[in-house]
């Protein structure tokens, strides 16, 4: 038995002044189908994985600054580059630990006084052969591609569109609702193949297309009843998911020896 995060929360005056700051600062996101606005006395907001959530909460006592905090890094710049772009967000330093060898970090503080540090990035510290703390490419299960794409497909209901790209060999990875009643997100994976389908209306204008390659066409064609066409990059079918987004599969021909 364990827990699990569901989401950070921090009090806050205006829960809608700092859900900007912070959803700028981290590259975070509103729920398109639920956006927050000024007035509003709880907004949340999402890192563009979905997997994690801050709620900012207007309170009436608020006291001050707690015992916990965030520790940031930067992914593609510098502490040096983050530091300057939080302070023209409108964060102040509260304190500087940075050390003559370049190590340490900078403390500061969001606009209601919340503090938070700014650490120095993954590559800082590897140049400076200091420890990287393990990231989702650590773990085991997990697997992040850089530069990698994923086709955001329209899906209809559900079940039936889970089990027919389960018939192609994809399995789920996760899914998400950003409340019961709202739309469904999912994100399904097939070796290093990955494809996303969701019902929200905002993420596509209508059914999508997407090629993939897998190692024997003709058993996918043999699986949906389909033909198999030779074209000059290989041998690929056409099927057609529940939510009418057509899948071109294909296998590359190989050069002969």
């Amino acid at each position: 038995m364990s827990l699990r995060v569901s989401h950070t929360t921090i009090n806050a005056t205006d829960a809608y002044a700092l859900s900007v700051f912070w959803a700028a600062a981290l590259g975070y996101a509103e729920n398109p189908d639920d956006p927050n606005e000024s007035g509003h006395e709880e907004c949340m907001i999402f890192s563009p994985d979905l997997r994690h959530r801050i709620l900012f909460i207007e309170v009436e006592d608020l006291v001050p600054a707690g015992r916990m905090h965030f520790d940031l890094t930067a992914i593609d710049s510098t502490r040096e580059g983050e530091l300057e772009r939080v302070l023209a967000l409108g964060a102040a330093q509260v304190a500087d630990r940075r050390t003559p060898d370049g190590k340490g970090w900078v403390v500061l503080a969001d606009p209601e006084g919340n503090t938070f540090c700014v650490l120095r990035s993954d590559a800082e510290r590897r140049a400076m052969g200091d420890p990287i703390l393990p990231g989702p490419a650590d773990i085991p299960g997990v697997e992040t591609r850089p530069g990698g794409s994923i086709p955001i497909l329209p899906m209809g209901d559900p079940a039936s569109a889970l089990a027919w790209w389960g018939r192609l060999g994809f399995a789920v990875e996760f899914e998400h609702r950003f409340a019961p009643e709202l739309p469904l997100y999912v994100g399904l994976r097939r070796d290093m193949a990955d494809v996303h389908l969701s019902q929200h209306r905002g993420d596509t204008t209508g059914p999508g297309v997407m090629y993939l390659w897998v190692d024997d066409v003709d058993e996918v064609a043999a699986e949906f009843g389909v033909p198999v066409d030779d074209n000059p990059w290989g041998r690929d079918c056409q099927i057609v998911d529940p939510s009418g987004n057509r899948v071109r599969v294909g296998t590359a021909l190989r050069a002969s020896a």
